[in-house]
């Protein structure tokens, strides 16, 4: 009789966590396409970039990016940087590539990474990496 039970709860318990996580995997896979189809109109900024516990979002002031097709634009005082992103909507990651990361290229290389989509709606788009050291928040102008 015990064992019955036990076995009742294993399958009940398995079937539960069996359909959260298709959940879970169908809100992530939202999350993707909210993100590359918000970013495709209209003018971005970061509102905020913290990178291991430091706040860097002052360094993006002015800052204004355009993201059209698979190009990038960061473009501030009248200079343009190009770049290229996508979304790949089965891993949930946000590519950016915006030249190599480190001094040289700061702080547009900060951006440069394969980051996983937190949450992503019309106006805001949340992303880490996968250290979980970066976070990096687009909001639409």
């Amino acid at each position: 009789m015990k064992t019955k039970i036990y076995a009742g709860l294993l399958f009940t318990c398995l079937v539960i966590l069996t359909s959260c996580s298709k959940s879970n995997d169908n809100m992530q896979n939202n999350a993707a396409q909210v993100a590359g189809q918000a970013v495709s109109t209209g003018n971005w900024r970061v509102s905020s970039f913290n990178d291991n516990g430091v706040d860097e979002t002052g360094n993006f002031a002015g800052y204004v990016f355009v993201f059209t097709g698979s190009v990038i634009t960061a473009t501030k005082n009248s200079v343009t940087v190009n770049g290229t992103w996508s979304v790949n909507t089965s891993s949930v990651k946000f590519i950016i590539d915006l030249g190599p990361k480190g001094s040289g290229n700061k702080p547009l290389g900060d951006l440069t990474d394969d980051w996983r989509i937190i949450s992503a709606n019309d106006t805001q788009i949340q992303l880490k990496d996968d250290s979980n050291t970066e976070f990096v928040t687009f909001s639409k102008n």
